[in-house]
């Protein structure tokens, strides 16, 4: 409204949701997704964000990324937690 926009919202609900959701509302990373967001989908021609334009910006954002060892500490605590599920469950049995 500053910038004199007379148009309805720029963002769909679901795109606004994902927004919130990656960025865990964190204002830097608000703004750049959304300025992403808005780059992507004014590269197609459109006049409203919608998830799928997040999504793509989301994926281009390396601040949002879990770094390698976070991934890898996740897959052992799986692996760990379903190996434990797994002997529990056949001594229970027996």
């Amino acid at each position: 409204a500053v910038a004199g926009f007379q148009g309805g919202r720029l963002f769909s609900p679901a795109a606004l949701w994902l927004l919130q959701y990656k960025t865990r509302r964190i204002p830097r990373l608000v703004n750049i997704v959304a300025h992403k967001s808005l780059l992507a989908a004014f590269g197609k021609g459109k006049k409203r964000v919608d998830l799928l334009d997040v999504l793509a910006a989301c994926n281009d954002t390396s601040s949002l990324r879990l770094p390698f060892w976070k991934k890898g500490l996740i897959v052992l605590l799986m692996l760990l937690a379903g190996s434990f599920i797994v002997s529990f469950g056949w001594g229970y049995l027996l």
